[in-house]
């Protein structure tokens, strides 16, 4: 049975506009919200491998996309510069899984919500801002959820002053011995803009 949990659906995109709305109206914060498709591998893990098919270890196949993505949309997130080179962000992931590793299974519901610290690698780039992120979420697939620890990297590439692209990869570890929710990678690919360009510092 597919299922989406659409209360919490709800509340994660009301939360996400009472935010924008919020604190967009403050010129000395600076916010970015951004939104995209996101891509959803369980292979490359280290999980046993009669649940994803992996005899090869961890970052085994982490680029053979064809066979062992899943890519959806939308994720959508919301980034907070904190104080010198540091951000939160808070981010909403639904996708559809059709494959665990090498096997194909039926459309099951995929939905995340996450929470990370954010830490800007290059400091004086203006265009190219890099950065390194831990924290942590929830996610259920189909009826099942559980909570999961996140460290990934990314980057936003910006445009100008206001648009840009970001790319990102999260490592999504789960320690579920029940196996509820495997550990995965998620990639997300999207739109970012930023609120409040006449604010003094220049956040991710």
């Amino acid at each position: 049975m597919n299922f989406l949990p659409h209360k919490k659906v709800v509340i994660s995109i009301s939360l996400f506009f009472v935010f924008n709305t919020t604190f967009s109206q403050d010129s000395q914060n600076k916010w970015i919200v951004g939104i995209g498709i996101n891509a959803v591998d369980f292979f490359p893990t280290g999980e046993p491998s009669e649940f994803t098919g992996n005899n090869g270890g961890f970052f085994s196949g982490i680029t053979n996309a064809k066979d062992h993505w899943n890519v959806s949309a939308p994720t959508v997130s919301i980034t907070r510069h904190l104080k010198n080179r540091f951000s939160v962000d808070a981010s909403i992931s639904m996708n559809n899984i059709t494959k665990i590793g090498v096997f194909e299974t039926q459309n099951t519901s995929y939905f995340a919500i996450d929470a990370t610290a954010q830490y800007n690698i290059l400091q004086n780039s203006e265009k190219f801002k890099p950065y390194a992120f831990v924290g942590g979420g929830y996610t259920w697939i189909d009826s099942k959820g559980w909570g999961l620890v996140d460290v990934g990297l990314g980057t936003n590439y910006w445009f100008g002053k206001k648009f840009g692209v970001r790319l990102q990869g999260t490592y999504k570890h789960s320690g579920d011995k029940e196996h509820k929710v495997l550990s995965h990678f998620q990639y997300t690919f999207g739109l970012v803009m930023k609120l409040n360009t006449n604010s003094k510092f220049i956040c991710n």
